[in-house]
Parts: structure tokens; C-alpha cells; sequence
């Protein structure tokens, strides 16, 4: 059998696997055949070593179901034995119609009813030889018109299978597009109504003075952590490397490391680590260890960079491993792979390092070694991704950028300082703690981000699926941002910020700083204990909400969701909500409030220069100036009312009322609502 026609078998077994997986596996045979082919074994060689394809799928469907193959001994690879016979030493074959049989099922992928009836005529013999066992090969007929009844039957499954797939995601796209729709036409009528407000010249003239100030925030972080992203990738960018390079490089680091274990063997080379261990004198060793098949494996490696060989970026693969970053004691950079995993997995993983440009890379890959392989362990390395595997980090302070790339494992680091910092996972967490960093990014897709007790001077924290924090985090530009988890910051100070989420809650507590947004589209925005020169909370179908805030300028909206604000200490304020209530509670020096068909309620402390516009809710205005007084204009199709200090006025009439010194100035509109001022 050639090495196209055992492949070719090898793709038909794996018809009913996940095509990622299915990939997979024949990418590793196919390395396998070509590493085998490079140190000059036959094709015949490598097949009589990985074993037959029958014994592929048995040791398949045991790792597909977690279960042992029944019957199954060590030893996979090789050809089965079988009896032989005295006579002529042939194989012997018990039931040559049943393996004749098999062999038409395996070589027919799918066949047609004609293909069937052939084969069937293939299976009936002269007349003459069908005597002595017409019972049997009658039998086998029908065996044989059933399985293609049964194969023909499946193929009409799969067709109906597949028409329903198409048809369900048809529907899964128009119904995505109406979602879509809708929430556009939401966002449309919302923003034509906003567009209908007509405010006092001096208030409209503050409100884009605000306005501007705030919309401002996304565009500018926006702006710089795209240059910083840019300046990162420039700065973490590396050389490619073709084939032939790669295998020379493989070919040095065999020789190197049968140089260092000569060197090892011949005066012991060892010296005390840090640790009470010993370790090379080398910069780097690699432990390998040997299971029962002679297969060599790494449960660990370890090295040390010093200051003087003038490495000052360090980027680590991190695949499926657990990092941990912590400082170093000793001045010196070190790390330390660790593989705690099954024997296949220290076979199929191991840690390279590589120096370029002043850049120490270090990858946890699979293994390339052209060693003794079956099917046992090719498929373990396929379905033993996630081995346990860890790699420790120690960085000095003379390291000026550290990037990570993650696929599935967390990346914890603590206690230390860096000018650039990346940490990127696919489905892992991201935890920083007392870290101080220039420029710092730590992105995940479907895990959490941390920053606790830390300092930076732009940080960017965000994640797809889980939650964006901050504890105790002072920055001079930062963003914290997630798709459908939530974003949350506490005890912050930032120069320039966005807390946002998509279909999350965005809060914040205890933060100060000159310009601050805090957003959600489909969750709940509120922020609490604020103080912030401009500040923004928004929220599309949730509710918005500021507690204990001061500000100079301070814009809140909600389109959906409901609207308050607490012990409010701001000079300009201003606020609309599309279809929900509206409560303002504090000391505002300017405020201009607009809803759509929700109740409006003030509790204004001292004089204020107010506008407050509903179409079909009521506005409540308690002024407690102390008997200032005011000049209200407004104007209701319901009824309005006055019971301000000895002043009591039922059904008044739509127009200008005054009353004392006129401290403050009060303009209410309503459509249908009723208006009442109270102190």
C-alpha cells in the first residue's frame, strides 16, 4: 500500500469527525510521512508502524467516547498476527465471504443501487461452484442488498439533514435582520426627537459647550490607543522564517543540547539555582525524560537572561499554558515551562526559545521530533490539547516590553513594573495586580480582565464575553470595555476614560477625573461617588443613573429605561429620556431636561436656571431656595399648580408667573401633563 492510498483510507474514516479535528489528524500523518521520508524510512516502513486503518477507527471511536477499545493491547502500530498453515503457510481465513464483504463496504463511499446490484453479481460464482455453499452465498446476497438499502437510506438522511441546516440558518438571518431593523428604528425615532427639543439660547449655547466637551472622550481614546496599538504591533513585530531555516534552527538546537549534555556528563556542570535546586551553568536546560517506548519527552525547561546580553523585549506563545509574571530577585530574567500533564502530553509539547533583534521568543509548541509514532499517540495529541501546562515568568526592571499570547490558559501577573506591556487570551483570564506599566493592553475573547492597585499611563482592558474591572487603578487615558459582560471600575482616578459595555451594566464608583463616560446599549449605566470636570452616563433600553456626582458638566440619557439622579453637585446638566421617568435631586446651577412620555421630577437646592420639557408626563419641581423665589414660564394642555411659601395657585393659567426676588428661572413645558412648583 502506497502512502496516497493509506491517506486517501485514512480521510474516508475520519468523514463523520469535526472537519477542525479531521484536519488536524491528517496534518499530523502527514508531517509524520514527511519527517519519516526526510531520515529515509519507506513509505512501507511508516504504514507497518502506524498499523491499518481498521485499527485507526477502533482506536478513534475509543478517544471520540472516552472509552478503552474492547480487546485492546499495548503495542498499536503494528500488523495483526494471523494463523498460518501447516501445509503452505498461507494466512489462513476462517470466512473469506465476510472479509470479501467488508472490503466492498470500506472501498464504497456512497454508492447507488446500480453499484449494489453489481457488486452483489461480484459475490455469486459460476453455477457449477455454487452447490456446495449456495446457502451461505444466498445469504450473503441478502446481506449485502440490505447494507446498500441501509447506505442508500443514510444518504437521503443526510440531504434532508442538510436542506433543514440551510433553511434553519435562512430563518436564524432574516430574523437577525429584523432585530436589526427594529433597533434601528428605535435608534432613528429617537434621535428625531432629540432633534425636536427647542431650549432657551443661553442653555443650548452651554449644552453644546458640554456636548462637545463629552463626545469628544470615544474619538480621543479611540484615536490614541489606535496609534498605541500600531506602535506596539511595529515594536512586537518579527522576522518570518521559511522551512529551511526552521530546520536548520532545529538541527543547531539538537547539536546544542547534545553539547550541553556532553558537557553535563563529562564534568557535571552543575551549580546551585536560586531555588536550593541545581542547574546549568548554561543559561538554559532542558529536563527530558524517556517512557517504556524509548519516545523522549520535556516535563520542563528553564532559563536565565542576564542585562549584558542586551535583550530588552521578551514575547511569549503561551498556547494552552497558565502564566505567571512576577518580579525577579536576582536582576536577571528567567522563566520555567512546566508540563504536569499525561506522558503524551510532555511528548507532544515542549518550549523553544529563539533570539532576534534583541527579542527573546518563547513558544511552547508540539514536538517535531521525526520519533517512533502510531495512532495512539498522533490522536493524543489531537484530543489532549489541553494539557497541564504552565509557564513562570520573573521579569527585572531592566525588561522594556512583555507580550503574551494566550489560547486557553490564565495569565496572572503581580508585583511588577514595565514601560509596555500586551496580554492577550482567547478563552482564558486576564488578572493583573499591582502593576505598573507605560502602556498597558489586556484583551481576552471569552474570559475575564482584573487591574487591581496599579499604575499606567494608558491602559486598555477588554473582552468579548466576560467582565472589563478596575480596583484601585489610576491612569492618564484609559478604556475598559466588554460585548455582553459587564464593565466595572472602583476607587479610579483617570485623565481621560470609557466604561463601556454592549449588552452588560457599566458602573463606576469612587472615580475621579477630567473627562469620564460610562455607557451601556442594552444594561444599566449609573455611576456613584464621581467627580469628573465633564462627565457622560448613557444607556439605550436600560436605565442611567449618578449618585453623590460632581461635575462641571454632566450630560445623562436613557432612550428606554429610566432616569435618576442623587446628591447631584453639577453647574450644567443636562438630561432626556426617550419613554421613562426622570428623577434629579442636588444643587444644579443650569439644567435642561427633556422626556418623551415619562413623569419628571426636580428637587433643586438653591436657585437654578431651569428648562423642563415633556409631551405627555408631569413635571413636579420642588424649589427649596429659601425663599428666593423665581419667574416660571409654562405652558400644559393639563392643570398647573403653585404652593410656594404663602403663595397657593390652582388651575393657573398658561404664561409668566413671578413671585419674591426672582432667584431663580424656570421654564416648563408639558403637553398633557400636569405642572406643579412647590418649595
Amino acid at each position: 500500500m502506497t502512502r496516497k492510498e493509506y491517506m486517501d483510507l485514512l480521510s474516508r474514516a475520519l468523514e463523520n469527525v469535526e472537519p477542525e479535528v479531521a484536519r488536524d489528524i491528517m496534518e499530523d500523518y502527514e508531517a509524520h510521512f514527511e519527517r519519516a521520508k526526510e531520515s529515509g524510512r519507506s513509505e512501507g516502513d511508516v504504514i507497518a508502524e502506524l498499523g491499518s486503518i481498521e485499527e485507526f477507527e477502533e482506536e478513534l471511536h475509543a478517544f471520540m467516547t472516552g472509552k478503552n477499545v474492547p480487546g485492546k493491547k499495548e503495542g498499536a502500530g503494528k500488523e495483526p498476527e494471523h494463523d498460518v498453515r501447516p501445509d503452505t503457510g498461507s494466512t489462513a481465513d476462517p470466512d473469506p465471504l465476510s472479509r470479501k464483504r467488508e472490503e466492498a463496504n470500506r472501498t464504497t463511499a456512497d454508492p447507488s443501487e446500480e453499484e449494489c446490484l453489481h457488486k452483489r453479481e461480484e459475490m455469486n460464482p459460476g453455477q457449477g461452484d455454487m452447490q456446495p455453499e449456495s446457502r451461505e452465498l444466498e445469504r450473503a446476497r441478502e446481506e449485502m442488498k440490505r447494507a446498500c438499502e441501509e447506505m442508500l437510506h443514510a444518504k437521503e438522511e443526510l440531504e434532508r439533514a442538510k436542506r433543514e441546516s440551510e433553511r434553519a440558518a435562512k430563518e436564524m438571518a432574516q430574523m437577525d435582520g429584523q432585530r436589526a431593523a427594529k433597533e434601528e428604528q428605535k435608534r432613528a425615532e429617537y434621535r428625531n426627537y432629540t432633534q425636536e427639543v427647542d431650549v432657551d439660547n443661553i442653555i443650548s449655547s452651554a449644552k453644546n459647550i458640554t456636548n462637545s466637551v463629552l463626545n469628544q472622550v470615544s474619538g480621543a481614546l479611540n484615536k490614541a490607543f489606535s496609534g498605541f496599538g500600531d506602535w506596539m504591533g511595529n515594536q512586537f513585530e518579527r522576522s518570518g522564517e521559511d522551512m529551511a531555516d526552521y530546520r536548520r534552527r532545529q538541527e543547531n538546537a539538537k547539536a546544542e543540547a547534545e553539547g550541553y549534555r556532553r558537557e553535563r556528563s563529562a564534568d557535571g556542570g552543575q551549580s546551585m539555582r536560586k531555588d536550593g535546586g541545581m542547574a546549568s551553568k548554561y543559561s538554559y536546560s532542558n529536563d527530558y525524560d524517556t517512557d517504556d517506548a524509548g519516545e523522549q519527552y520535556m516535563p520542563e525547561c528553564r532559563g536565565i537572561v542576564t542585562k549584558e546580553e542586551g535583550i530588552r523585549h521578551i514575547v511569549l506563545d503561551s498556547k494552552s499554558a497558565d502564566v505567571a509574571i512576577a518580579a525577579s530577585e536576582d536582576n536577571n530574567f528567567s522563566y520555567h515551562y512546566i508540563n504536569e500533564g499525561s506522558t503524551g502530553s510532555k511528548i507532544l509539547y515542549r518550549c523553544e526559545r529563539r533570539v532576534s533583534q534583541g527579542i527573546l521568543t518563547l513558544s511552547i509548541v508540539r514536538d517535531e521530533k521525526a520519533g517512533r509514532k502510531n495512532h495512539f499517540s498522533i490522536l493524543g495529541g489531537v484530543f489532549e490539547e489541553n494539557a497541564d501546562l504552565r509557564m513562570e515568568l520573573f521579569l527585572p526592571a531592566w525588561v522594556e516590553a512583555l507580550e503574551v499570547n494566550g489560547k486557553s490558559g490564565d495569565i496572572n501577573m503581580k508585583d511588577t513594573a514595565v514601560s509596555t506591556l500586551m496580554l492577550k487570551s482567547m478563552s482564558g483570564d486576564v488578572t493583573l495586580s499591582r502593576v505598573n506599566a507605560g502602556k498597558c493592553m489586556a484583551e481576552t475573547m471569552s474570559g475575564d480582565v482584573t487591574i487591581r492597585d496599579g499604575q499606567f499611563g494608558y491602559v486598555l482592558a477588554s473582552t468579548k464575553s466576560g467582565d472589563a474591572r478596575a480596583v484601585n487603578v489610576k491612569a492618564e487615558k484609559a478604556a475598559f470595555k466588554s460585548m455582553s459582560g459587564d464593565a466595572d471600575v472602583q476607587g479610579v482616578w483617570f485623565g481621560e476614560a470609557a466604561i463601556s459595555s454592549m449588552s452588560g451594566d457599566a458602573r463606576a464608583a469612587g472615580i475621579g477625573g477630567r473627562i469620564v463616560s460610562v455607557s451601556s446599549m442594552s444594561g444599566d449605566a449609573y455611576v456613584k461617588k464621581m467627580e469628573a470636570k465633564d462627565a457622560k452616563v448613557s444607556s439605550m433600553s436600560g436605565d442611567a443613573g449618578a449618585e453623590d456626582a460632581v461635575s462641571d458638566n454632566l450630560l445623562m440619557t436613557v432612550a428606554s429605561g429610566d432616569l435618576e439622579g442623587s446628591g447631584l453637585a453639577v453647574q450644567m446638566l443636562k438630561a432626556s429620556a426617550a419613554s421613562g421617568d426622570m428623577s434629579i435631586r442636588g444643587g444644579i446651577g443650569q439644567m435642561n431636561l427633556t422626556s418623551g412620555s415619562g413623569d419628571v421630577i426636580v428637587v433643586q437646592e438653591g436657585d437654578t436656571k431651569a428648562s423642563v420639557n415633556t409631551r405627555s408626563g408631569e413635571v413636579h419641581f420642588h424649589l427649596k431656595n429659601n425663599g428666593a423665589g423665581f419667574a416660571a414660564k409654562v405652558s400644559t394642555h393639563g392643570e398647573t399648580s403653585y404652593r410656594y411659601h404663602d403663595l397657593h395657585l390652582r388651575e393657573a393659567a398658561n404664561g409668566i408667573h413671578r413671585y419674591g426676588a426672582e432667584g431663580s428661572s424656570l421654564e416648563i413645558k408639558s403637553t398633557s401633563g400636569d405642572i406643579s412648583v412647590t418649595d
